[in-house]
């Protein structure tokens, strides 16, 4: 844990000098906003700490939070705002994630996998189906993936670390690998920013950097970690691009302003809609 952690603070650190030693060379906007987007980083990186170590009932309030503040940034997205409907049915289903998460052990691995990938199968009915209806329920049942990893395993901390880690390291090595080497377009109507080299890139040294540090996690072996962080780093894309797609519906670049630097909590958490159901499917299947 402590390893994880300090090598999560070195790479921000060394990303806030690098982010100032530019400011001071030369400023410009998109390097005022990196600097806001490192800041806010070292905010979530905090938060995450101590939610995820502060007990599982915290765990299930965070959840809860931010299943709201999402779904009214989607909502809002589709013209809609967030109705008395909508928040009591996220209380109620995050409640029976809570309550339900200690008798899930009880069950066949194969009724827990299949609630574990319900997102997925809701993500993909959200794109015939109604979004309204569809995708806040995606919202719901893949970050209450988090609470079934805190049920999973003794260490739940140090897994919901490595998970929030390695997809936001996935998104940052995409944006930086991209604006050295990116040339060619590859979904230039959903969004117009991600290149191929980014993409490789990205899913390339965040696999690398997944596969070495996921066997001090769990008991695996190298090759059943390169296969869940490869995993992990291609669906935190796919995540992305599922929002974007709603974005590009809207005409929008963000799903909101509230985290300076990033721009909305969906534009943030997008790529946990898939990472998140994956990684506990992963858990509970090498737990078992």
């Amino acid at each position: 844990m402590l390893f994880l952690t300090l090598l999560i603070a070195s790479l921000l650190l060394i990303a806030t000098l690098f982010i100032e030693y530019q400011i001071y060379q030369h400023t410009t906007a998109e390097r005022l906003n990196n600097r806001k987007r490192i800041h806010s980083w070292w905010g979530i990186f905090v938060l995450c700490l101590i939610v995820f170590y502060a007990g599982n009932i915290t765990l299930a309030l965070f959840v809860l939070g931010l299943s709201l503040w999402a779904i009214s940034e989607f909502l809002r997205l589709l013209k809609h705002r967030i109705s008395l409907s909508h928040t009591l049915l996220t209380i109620a289903l995050i409640a029976a994630y809570y309550l339900a998460t200690p008798y899930l052990l009880t069950l066949p691995r194969y009724y827990s996998v299949l609630l574990l990938l319900l997102p997925i199968i809701l993500m993909l009915l959200s794109l015939i189906i109604h979004p309204k209806f569809t995708t806040p329920l995606v919202i719901i049942t893949a970050l209450s993936s988090l609470i079934l990893i805190d049920t999973f395993s003794q260490q739940s901390g140090l897994l919901l670390l490595y998970l929030i880690s390695i997809t936001a390291l996935n998104d940052i090595l995409q944006y930086m690998t991209g604006k050295l080497f990116g040339k060619h377009h590859f979904a230039p109507t959903l969004s117009p920013n991600k290149t191929y080299e980014g993409a490789a890139g990205g899913l390339l040294l965040s696999s690398m950097i997944g596969t070495l540090t996921l066997p001090f996690i769990l008991p695996i072996n190298w090759q059943i970690a390169l296969l869940i962080a490869s995993t992990l780093s291609l669906c935190g894309m796919l995540g992305d691009l599922y929002i974007s797609y709603f974005k590009r519906r809207a005409q929008v670049k963000h799903t909101g302003n509230s985290i300076p630097g990033h721009g909305g909590l969906l534009d943030r958490i997008d790529s946990l809609l898939l990472t998140a159901p994956l990684f506990a499917v992963s858990v509970l299947l090498i737990q078992s």
